[in-house]
């Protein structure tokens, strides 16, 4: 959702960070006194390049074995960004979603990541309204997140709402993960239920296999508990 704000120029600022590769966003060395140097840099155009690049240098380095620097940076830039365009731009809105999503798939602190989300949502819903796909993409985010929480019904709660209002392979997805919620809560008679229906509006052979597996659990489920 915040890739289409990076640019090139930005990056070749992050080129004292050492073996920055554009090509494959992966980073050999780093160090850490630079990326505070730039986040601290004067406000203005140029410092703008500078933190959307420091939000991208840090998600490259979350999906690189020195994940552990990662966190660090990127709030730093998203400090930053909020500096120059302020809480209330749909920049920042977006680039929170994104960062969340780096939290949520690369770094695993779903902590962070719930945060990140929440801070977006507002700002989109008022933005771009209630039928969005920024906005259904954020929620759906929030409510997958809350499953690595453990805030199960929170998370149900969520994805049941929106699932109506998605359409297509999104909207399958969605229902294989609700129907994987109620597996965990110990139903797999509703599961079941919900992967019959989705199993009936899609074609699609990696879903169909995604489908087939998760009943296949079901099935396995209530066979070893009655």
């Amino acid at each position: 959702l915040f890739s289409h704000y990076y640019v090139k120029e930005g990056c070749q600022l992050i080129q004292k960070a050492k073996g920055y590769n554009d090509e494959n966003e992966s980073i050999s060395s780093i160090e850490d006194q630079l990326f505070q140097t730039l986040a601290d840099s004067s406000p203005g155009v140029d410092h703008l390049t500078t933190v959307r690049s420091l939000v991208k240098i840090g998600s490259a380095i979350a999906r690189s074995s020195r994940r552990q620097y990662a966190p660090n940076i990127i709030l730093l830039g998203m400090k930053g960004l909020i500096h120059c365009l302020g809480s209330n731009n749909i920049e920042v809105a977006r680039a929170h979603v994104f960062v969340g999503e780096v939290f949520y798939s690369d770094l695993k602190l779903y902590d962070d990541a719930i945060n990140q989300f929440r801070l977006s949502l507002p700002l989109l819903l008022n933005e771009l309204g209630e039928e969005s796909e920024e906005v259904f993409d954020a929620i759906i985010l929030c409510g997958k997140t809350y499953v690595h929480l453990g805030a199960l019904d929170t998370a149900l709660e969520i994805l049941e709402k929106i699932c109506p209002n998605l359409q297509g392979p999104t909207q399958i997805d969605v229902q294989i993960k609700i129907a994987s919620i109620y597996l965990i809560k110990g139903d797999p008679k509703a599961a079941n239920s919900i992967l019959v229906k989705a199993r009936q509006k899609t074609t699609s052979k990696d879903l169909l296999k995604r489908i087939d597996t998760m009943r296949g659990e079901c099935m396995d489920f209530h066979r070893y508990t009655i």
